[in-house]
């Protein structure tokens, strides 16, 4: 699906139709295809007056399941739900992380730095958890992943 939306979008092989486009691009993030789904959440961001809550709807189970582009695209357009994420799995890994108000503050911070130390992975992420390589190395902790 996500090939016909390429298509569609640049005019190969077929005449330049965006509004099929987008109708395909649809069909194909409905069905969980990652990078349809990722193009799509970003063409939200772009044109806000487009249905956030419906790419976001979309995009919670990615980011669950720890995918880093889901993560990055939650944490810019949608902080809070991005901070509860972080702060939902690190309770979920036995961490206190004071209130759960979505904000990633000192609590969160703590218990990140202490989950990261106790598993042995060193991370640079206490400054600025949203970045590609900080989201990447908290993926590949298994934070996002149920426990046992």
């Amino acid at each position: 699906m996500y090939s016909v939306y390429e298509a569609l979008q640049n005019g190969l092989g077929e005449r330049r139709n965006t509004t099929a486009a987008r109708e395909w691009l649809e069909r194909a993030a409905a069905t969980g295809e990652v990078h349809a789904a990722n193009i799509r959440l970003g063409v939200v961001a772009l044109n806000r007056d487009d249905d956030l809550d419906g790419a976001l709807e979309q995009w919670q189970p990615l980011a669950e399941a720890g995918n880093v582009a889901a993560l990055r695209q939650l944490a810019l357009n949608a902080p809070i739900e991005f901070g509860r994420l972080v702060q939902f799995s690190l309770i979920a890994k036995g961490r206190s992380v004071g209130t759960i108000d979505g904000q990633i503050g000192p609590n969160t911070i703590g218990a990140l730095t202490a989950y990261t130390n106790e598993i042995g992975v060193e991370t640079t992420c206490t400054e600025d958890i949203t970045t590609t390589g900080c989201l990447r190395a908290l993926s590949g902790t298994g934070l996002f992943q149920p426990s046992e």
